[in-house]
């Protein structure tokens, strides 16, 4: 029996040469497309969708410089400065700390912390991300409510709050709820409920 060994470079070579070679101008041709129906994309997630949806193999560096030779790029979101940010936007007053650093308590829905959460799935672009906003009791540690959507809108942390104050035992002591200063907790209507 005879063996013959292609050098590893000759192999991974040849499936790659056989690959389609688009121009310059189809590529912007569907890029134009692509971004007609998704205007806040940047060349990462036009580069994915590239790839994912018409299966082309395109560089996203060269994805990168049509867009910017032709004033496609994204304006107001990338991948980092889309993030999500609740202290964005117009500050009110800063609540007053209550808590001190003492996050340790021996009394029930006496301490409870919510925040909100980010999560990103798919191909983690603007319209596939999920916000989780969970009121916790400090007391057992446990999740007492909780809310999903797709935007960090008051109206959903609002939710949150009124499952709590639904559950909430009458006690004799004050409940105290402890976030950040992010701007849905600052809205005249969190306030007031």
């Amino acid at each position: 029996m005879h063996y013959s060994f292609l050098a590893k470079s000759t192999y991974e070579y040849h499936p790659r040469s056989r690959r389609k070679k688009y121009s310059d101008l189809a590529l912007l041709s569907l890029i134009k497309v692509v971004k007609r129906h998704n205007p806040s994309f940047g060349y990462l997630p036009m580069t994915d969708t590239l790839k994912i949806k018409y299966g082309l193999q395109v560089n996203h560096k060269r994805i990168y410089r049509l867009m910017k030779e032709h004033k496609l790029l994204a304006r107001k979101y990338n991948l980092r400065a889309g993030k999500y940010d609740s202290s964005k936007g117009p500050q009110g007053k800063k609540a007053k700390n209550r808590f001190h650093q003492k996050f340790k308590t021996d009394r029930p829905y006496q301490k409870v912390v919510t925040d909100i959460s980010e999560f990103r799935y798919g191909n983690k672009s603007m319209s596939e991300r999920l916000y989780f906003s969970p009121f916790k009791d400090l007391y057992s540690g446990e999740i007492i409510s909780y809310t999903i959507s797709q935007w960090p809108q008051t109206k959903y942390v609002l939710d949150g709050l009124k499952q709590v104050l639904a559950i909430r035992p009458k006690l004799p002591y004050r409940m105290t709820i402890h976030s950040d200063q992010g701007i849905q907790y600052q809205s005249k209507a969190y306030c007031q409920t």
